[in-house]
């Protein structure tokens, strides 16, 4: 089953054994507004009755909290790596938001850039255990392997970005970094894991220049592997968000973002819809107060929270006000 068309069992996740539906927010470049959207989105989800947990994940500036108007928790993500808690639970702190609470990063001396495998491994565990419908995972700028692990291998990998040409470069060149390390974790054979090796080198050889050529390359050298290739790529769901829009140009930019990235992926990605731009955002953040709270007429609110429900697909919950 695609998680993504059918995300979440309205009735408990947790009594089905699936856990809480992970959804990644990564941008390819700092100051789009990632932490914006992921708080935001995370708020719409508590709205509409899910249990929500946000894990600030970006700990080289954490900042999520206050997004959500709340005060650094007592515990971060490196007291659990250290040893200081066992429970990976008491890390959850309130955010002042009825169904939402947080795992912070802040003030951690953690550089999740240097996280050891089983450390990694630690954490992603303990996530799908969360006793929670949602999980959304702010992740930090940059291409370490752990955040592409985090972003790649979550059942919704969103990419917010702005209708700006280093955003949306840096975009394309995040998205095919997980991508190919997606492919590195997988069971791909050996024999295929040394063309994914090869096709890592934008000037290889073999004259693959993006994932979509990689997929036409296996078809015509290893039909099994191909085979497999096409499952990985059908279980990595892609959903761009554009933030910052000024005019009706840029939010063609969000769709043309996503009809490119399709050919050039091989596979469906969403464009699941744009976020105005409002001095109010950065007015309410000054406040440090939530946008939903701050300004609730602003109509950046339902532009949110349509893309929540998107989401969630049309099954939603009933909103909680």
């Amino acid at each position: 089953m695609n998680r993504y068309y059918n995300p979440i069992h309205y009735t408990s996740s947790r009594d089905t054994g699936e856990g809480p539906y992970i959804i990644s927010v990564a941008s390819g470049k700092g100051g789009v507004g990632k932490s914006f959207v992921s708080s935001s989105l995370a708020i719409s989800f508590a709205r509409m009755a899910y249990r929500v947990a946000l894990v600030d994940l970006d700990l080289g500036s954490a900042n999520v909290h206050t997004y959500l108007g709340a005060t650094a928790p007592k515990f971060g993500l490196t007291d659990f790596i250290k040893g200081r808690t066992q429970d990976f639970k008491d890390l959850l702190a309130p955010s002042g938001i009825r169904n939402l609470e947080i795992i912070s990063g802040t003030n951690d001396s953690l550089d999740i850039a240097n996280l050891a495998e089983v450390e990694y491994s630690r954490i992603k565990e303990e996530i799908h255990r969360l006793n929670v419908d949602v999980v959304i995972l702010d992740l930090g700028a940059g291409t370490n392997n752990s955040t592409l692990d985090f972003f790649a291998e979550a059942d919704l990998s969103l990419m917010a970005l702005t209708p700006e040409p280093t955003a949306i470069e840096n975009a394309y060149r995040f998205m095919k970094s997980s991508f190919y390390r997606k492919l590195k974790l997988s069971e791909l054979g050996t024999g295929a894991q040394s063309i994914i090796d090869e096709a890592m080198d934008q000037k290889n050889q073999l004259g693959i220049k993006n994932p979509s050529d990689l997929m036409k390359y296996l078809a015509q050298t290893n039909q099994i592997e191909a085979h497999r290739f096409l499952k990985e790529m059908e279980n990595f769901n892609l959903g761009i968000i554009l933030n910052q829009v000024r005019s009706g140009r840029d939010i063609d930019v969000g769709k043309g973002v996503a009809s490119i990235s399709k050919n050039y992926f091989g596979m469906p990605i969403k464009y699941l819809g744009h976020i105005a731009f409002d001095n109010a955002v950065w007015q309410s953040l000054r406040k440090k107060r939530p946008l939903i709270l701050d300004h609730p007429s602003s109509p950046i609110n339902n532009q949110i929270f349509a893309i929540a429900k998107l989401i969630l697909g049309p099954q939603h919950k009933k909103a909680v006000i």
